[in-house]
C-alpha cells in the first residue's frame, strides 16, 4: 500500500563541540530513506541549533516500511575539509503501523556515534499517512501485532492460538574480521547496524504473512535471535506463537461483528479492523481466498502436536504436563555454506525442522498434544565452524482454545467439561501422569496423588513454563542454579563436531542430575521455567540451567540425600570436604521432614479451578483408558534414601558444589514473573544489567567449584547493589554465559529489583502455607550479610474488580482519554524484564520495539577498562530505549530482552568492540491511584 512519511526537523541540543576554534558547531541533519537523501538548511555556530523543516518521503510499498528503518544523520558542515559526522539515530517505523499506535513518533532522540557513543540529542516528529489503495499480490504484513510476553494485555484476549510460526534469513556477515587494519571502523559499524535492522524489519514482515496465512493477527512471546557465524554469513531467526485476538470494541461494532475471525486491513490514514478474514485483501481474488482459508483450517490438522512459545496459562487452560522435553543436534557450519542465500537459508531450515519434529515425538511419546514453553539455541564454538541446534519445550495437553480440537465445537466443550471435572475431583490434577504405569516403556517410579491419592504422579515435575496462576503450593520458592564444566579435546572441523557431539550427553546427564541433587537438598519436588545455556570453547565446554525451585503438595516429599563416600580422608581439603558432605545430607533431611509435615494441611489460594473432593470417582472416569487407579508399589521408597556414590575427585567436585551459600534475610532471587509462594510484589525499584568477564584456570582439579565460586561472587555484588532495598525480590532473573576463550568467563545477567510487602494484594497470584525453609549451616558464609528492612509507603488496593464492571463503551473511552492525558517523559519511562509492573496496570501496547547498536573504542585503558566501556555501552543503550517509547508516548518498555550481545577484545591495540540488540513491548501504564481517578470519573458519568 503506497504511503508517506512526513518528518519534521524541530531542533538539536547539547551537541558536541567540532569547530575548536569557535568552540561551536555547524551542524545539519540528513534524512536518508533508500536511495532518497533529503538535507536541512546549516545551523551554524551554535551547540543547540533550530531548524523547523518539514520533509516528504513517498513510499510506493509498506513492505519497505517493514524492512527498512529510517535513518537520519547529523553532520558538522566544513569548508576546506569534509564534512565530519556527529551521530545517527535509526527510526524503526513497524511500531507505527500497529493498529494501537497513535500515528506518530515524536520527542528527544539521543544521537548516536559507534566511535564515540551519545552526542547531544535531536527533537523530531514521523508521521505516516497512507493511501486507501490495495494491492492483491501485497507482500506486507501490516497490522499484525507483536508482543514479547504471553499476555496481550487486559484489552486484548486470546481467542484462537494456532501454534508456532516462524521465519529466518541468511545473509552475508559485511564484518567478521573486525581487526582488519584496512577497516574503516565507522563506516563498517554503521553498514553492519544497518543490516542488523533490516534483518529484524525482514523477520517481522515474513512473520506477519505466515501469522495471516494461518487465521491469525498477532504473534505472542516472539523471540528474535541473531547468529553470528563469521565468513558462513549472518543467520536471522524469529519465531513465536500465532494467535487471533479481539479488542475492547463498542456495542455496535459488536452487533455488527459476525461470528468468525476478524483481520486487520489499512484503510485512509488509520490502521482499522475488518470483520472477517476474507477482508485482509480487500480486491482479492477469489482463487486466493480459497487458498488462504483452506490453509488456515488444515494447518492445525497437519501436525498432531501443536507447539507454544506461550509460557504462562492458567490452571483451566492445562489439562495434564506431560514432562519437558530437549532435543538436540550438531551440524558443521561449512555444509551450509553457499554463495547462494536461499541454499543457505533451506539447509537452515532443515535442521531445526529436524529438531521440531523430534520435539514433537517425545510429545507424543508422554502423551500429550502440545509442547509450551518452547525455546530454541543456537550455541556456536570460538572458530565458528561448530554449532550446537537445541530446541527445549514443555509436552502437555491443553483445552480447547489451543488444541486440535478448536474446529468441532462439541468435541471442544466435552474436553472442557473433562477438565472442569477432573478440577472438582483433584485441584492438582494437572500433576497426573497421563499414562498407566503399566504402559510406560521405561521403568518409570510413579506415586499416588497426595490430594485425591487416586491418580499417579510423578517424583519430580521439571517444566519451561511459569507456574499457572491458581497453583497449589507450600512454602516459598527458590532460585535453582546448576552448573557443569567439561573438558573436550581440541580439534578442527569434523574432528571437532565428533568431540562435541560425544560430549554432550555425559553434560546432559550431568546438568540433569545435579539439578536432582539440587532439588532434594532444599526439600523441593519441582522446577518451573527451566533455562538452558551452553558455551563452547576450544578445550572446553561448560553449561547452566537455571529454574525456580519449590513444593507441590501433590507430589511425593522427595527422598533425603545420603551421600556414600569411598575415598579416604589424607589432608585438609578431604576434611573440609567431608564436613561439606554432612551438612548436604543433614540440610537434606532436615528440608524433607519440614515440607512432609507440612504436606498434610490444607491450603488456599486465589483464583483456583477447584477444590479437593471426597466423592467416589464417576463411572466415565474409572473407564477412561490413559488413566487409571494410584499405583501403590512405591510408597516404601518415599522413605528411603536417595544414595549419591562418591569414589572419585570428579564426584567431589560435583558433590562439592551442591551446597549453595545461602540468601540473606530480605533478599531472594527467582527467573519467574513472581516468585511462589513469596511475599506480594509491591512496586518496581530498578532494573540490573550486568556483563562481566572474568578469568579462570582451565588446568584446575576442581573446576566445576571455581566455576560456581564465579557465580557466588557475582550475585553477591549484586545483593551488596540492593542491600538498601530489602526487603526485595531479583525476579525475571537471566543469565548467559559465553567463552571468549578458554580462560575468560563472560555473563550476562539482567533482573529486575521488585520490593516486597507484607500486605496481601492481587499481585501474587499464589498463596501457600508459610514453611521455612532450611538453609545452610552457619558456619557456611551468606552470600551477603543481614541488613536491616527500610519502611516503604504501602500499596494501594486492586481496582480489577471495578474495571470488570465497565461496559465496552466505557473501556473504549478510558483508553483514549488516559492517552490523551498521559504525557511521559524519557526520563520517565521504566524498563523491566516482566510483562507487568507491579502495583500499575497496562493501559495501552504500542507495539514491540528493537534496537541494534555497536560501539567500537581505540582508547579502552583509558576509559577505564573493558567493564567501564560496557557499562558506558548499556547505560546509553537503556537511554535510546527511553526514548523510544516516550516517542510513541508508552511510559513502560515491558519484557525487556538482550537478544543478542557480542563482545571482543584485542589487548595489543587497547581496542574493544560491542554489539548489543535489544528488545521490548512498548506500553502506557498507570498505578492503582492513578486508574482509580480516572474510573470514578468515568463512573460517574451517565452512559
Amino acid at each position: 500500500m503506497p504511503c508517506t512519511i512526513k518528518v519534521r526537523i524541530i531542533e538539536g541540543r547539547n551537541l558536541p563541540v567540532m569547530d575548536r576554534s569557535s568552540d561551536l558547531t555547524d551542524a545539519y541533519v540528513e534524512i536518508r530513506w533508500l536511495e532518497s537523501i533529503k538535507k536541512t538548511e546549516i545551523c551554524r555556530k551554535t551547540l543547540n541549533p533550530i531548524w523547523n523543516e518539514d520533509f516528504r518521503v513517498d513510499v510506493p510499498s509498506d513492505s519497505d516500511l517493514q524492512d527498512n528503518p529510517l535513518r537520519l544523520k547529523v553532520w558538522d558542515h566544513d569548508v576546506v575539509s569534509a564534512d565530519d559526522v556527529i551521530g545517527s539515530i535509526y527510526v524503526d517505523l513497524n511500531c507505527l503501523l500497529n493498529p494501537n499506535s497513535r500515528g506518530q513518533l515524536s520527542g528527544w532522540f539521543p544521537i548516536f556515534d559507534s566511535l564515540r557513543g551519545c552526542r547531544g540529542e535531536l527533537n523530531i516528529v514521523i508521521k505516516i499517512e497512507f493511501f486507501g489503495d490495495a494491492n492483491e499480490f501485497k507482500d506486507a504484513s501490516t497490522g499484525v501485532q507483536f508482543f514479547s510476553s504471553s499476555n496481550p494485555g487486559i484489552f486484548h484476549t486470546i481467542e484462537e492460538s494456532q501454534g508456532l510460526v516462524e521465519y529466518l534469513v541468511v545473509k552475508s556477515d559485511p564484518e567478521y574480521h573486525w581487526v582488519d587494519n584496512f577497516r574503516a571502523s565507522r563506516i563498517s559499524n554503521e553498514q553492519r547496524q544497518f543490516l542488523f535492522y533490516n534483518l529484524s524489519g525482514k523477520l517481522r514482515r515474513q512473520i506477519g504473512k505466515r501469522a495471516l496465512e494461518m487465521g491469525g493477527n498477532a504473534v505472542l512471546n516472539y523471540h528474535q535471535y541473531f547468529d553470528l557465524e563469521g565468513e558462513n554469513g549472518l543467520v536471522a531467526r524469529g519465531y513465536g506463537t500465532c494467535c487471533f485476538i479481539s479488542s475492547v470494541q463498542s456495542k455496535n461494532e459488536e452487533k455488527d461483528n459476525v461470528v468468525g475471525r476478524k483481520a486487520i486491513s489499512t484503510s485512509n490514514s488509520q490502521l482499522a479492523k475488518s470483520n472477517s478474514l476474507e477482508m485482509i485483501i480487500p480486491s482479492i481474488t477469489p482463487e486466493i481466498k480459497d487458498t488462504i482459508l483452506k490453509t488456515s483450517l488444515s494447518n492445525s490438522s497437519a501436525n498432531s502436536v501443536k507447539m507454544f512459545t506461550l509460557n504462562g496459562f492458567e490452571m483451566k487452560q492445562i489439562e495434564r504436563i506431560g514432562g519437558m522435553v530437549i532435543a538436540r543436534s550438531v551440524k558443521l557450519l561449512r555444509d551450509s555454506k553457499s554463495s547462494n542465500s536461499k541454499i543457505a537459508k533451506k539447509i537452515r531450515n532443515e535442521w531445526w525442522q529436524e529438531l521440531r519434529e523430534e520435539i514433537r515425538a517425545h510429545a507424543k511419546f508422554f502423551g500429550c498434544d502440545s509442547v509450551i514453553g518452547y525455546y530454541e539455541l543456537n550455541t556456536t564454538d570460538i572458530e565458528k565452524e561448530v554449532c550446537v541446534l537445541t530446541a527445549v519445550g514443555t509436552a502437555a495437553t491443553l483445552s480447547s482454545n489451543y488444541s486440535n480440537l478448536r474446529g468441532s465445537s462439541e468435541e471442544s466443550l466435552e474436553k472442557d467439561e473433562k477438565i472442569r471435572k477432573k478440577a472438582q475431583q483433584c485441584s492438582s490434577y494437572f500433576c497426573h501422569i497421563p499414562r498407566k504405569q503399566k504402559k510406560s516403556p521405561y521403568n518409570m517410579k510413579f506415586s499416588p496423588c497426595n490430594v485425591c491419592k487416586r491418580r499417579n504422579v510423578p517424583e519430580i515435575l521439571l517444566t519451561t513454563i511459569e507456574p499457572p496462576e491458581g497453583i497449589q503450593i507450600t512454602g516459598k520458592g527458590i532460585f535453582l542454579e546448576a552448573r557443569f564444566c567439561k573438558e573436550k579435546k581440541k580439534g578442527q572441523g569434523e574432528a571437532n563436531a565428533i568431540g562435541i557431539s560425544e560430549s554432550l550427553p555425559f553434560i546432559e546427564y550431568n546438568l540433569h542430575r545435579q539439578l536432582m541433587y539440587k532439588l532434594r537438598v532444599m526439600g523441593m519436588n519441582a522446577a518451573f521455567r527451566i533455562r538452558m545455556q551452553l558455551a563452547i570453547g576450544d578445550s572446553l565446554i561448560v553449561a547452566i540451567a537455571t529454574a525456580t525451585a519449590f513444593f507441590l503438595p501433590a507430589l511425593p516429599s522427595p527422598q533425603p540425600l545420603q551421600i556414600n563416600r569411598s575415598l579416604d580422608v589424607v589432608d585438609e581439603k578431604d576434611k573440609q570436604l567431608l564436613d561439606i558432605q554432612h551438612r548436604i545430607v543433614n540440610l537434606s533431611k532436615q528440608n524433607q521432614q519440614n515440607f512432609q509435615n507440612a504436606s498434610t494441611n490444607e491450603y488456599y489460594l486465589e483464583g483456583k479451578v477447584g477444590s479437593v473432593s471426597s466423592d467416589a470417582p464417576s463411572l466415565e472416569d474409572k473407564l477412561e483408558e490413559d488413566e487409571g487407579e494410584a499405583d501403590s508399589l512405591n510408597e516404601e521408597d518415599q522413605n528411603t534414601a536417595f544414595v549419591v556414590e562418591v569414589d572419585d575427585s570428579m564426584d567431589e567436585d560435583i558433590m562439592a558444589v551442591l551446597l549453595e551459600p545461602p540468601f540473606p534475610s530480605g533478599l531472594s532471587f527467582c527467573n519467574t514473573e513472581i516468585l511462589p509462594g513469596g511475599a506480594p510484589l509491591k512496586s518496581n525499584a530498578q532494573m540490573i544489567t550486568a556483563i562481566r568477564r572474568v578469568g579462570w584456570s582451565v588446568n584446575s582439579r576442581k573446576l566445576n567449584q571455581q566455576f560456581s565460586s564465579i557465580f557466588h561472587n557475582l550475585y553477591s555484588s549484586i545483593l551488596f547493589k540492593v542491600r538498601a532495598l530489602t526487603p526485595c525480590c531479583l525476579c525475571a532473573f537471566s543469565v548467559d554465559v559465553h567463552l571468549p576463550s578458554d580462560d575468560e568467563l563472560e555473563i550476562t545477567l539482567n533482573a529486575m529489583v521488585v520490593l516486597e510487602s507484607n500486605e496481601e494484594n492481587s499481585f501474587n497470584p499464589h498463596k501457600s502455607s508459610e514453611i521455612p525453609l532450611s538453609s545452610s549451616p552457619d558456619s557456611y558464609d551468606e552470600l551477603q550479610f543481614s541488613m536491616e528492612s527500610p519502611s516503604f509507603p504501602s500499596t494501594s488496593k486492586s481496582i480489577v474488580r471495578k474495571m470488570s464492571s465497565l461496559n465496552t463503551i466505557q473501556l473504549q473511552e478510558l483508553k483514549e482519554e488516559l492517552q490523551q492525558e498521559v504525557k511521559p517523559s524519557a526520563k520517565s519511562v521504566e524498563l523491566t524484564p516482566m510483562n507487568f509492573i507491579p502495583g500499575a496496570h497496562i493501559v495501552k501496547y504500542f507495539g514491540r520495539i528493537h534496537l541494534h547498536l555497536i560501539k567500537e573504542s581505540f582508547t579502552v585503558k583509558e576509559q577505564g577498562g573493558l567493564g567501564a566501556f560496557t557499562h558506558i555501552f548499556v547505560n546509553e543503550l537503556h537511554a535510546l530505549a527511553r526514548s523510544h517509547v516516550a516517542a510513541l508516548g508508552g511510559n513502560a518498555l515491558l519484557s525487556f530482552r538482550i537478544d543478542e550481545c557480542t563482545i571482543m577484545e584485542n589487548a595489543s591495540k587497547n581496542q574493544s568492540y560491542c554489539l548489543l540488540s535489544i528488545s521490548g513491548d512498548a506500553a502506557l501504564v498507570l498505578t492503582s491511584v492513578e486508574l482509580q481517578i480516572h474510573l470514578e470519573n468515568l463512573q460517574s458519568v451517565p452512559t
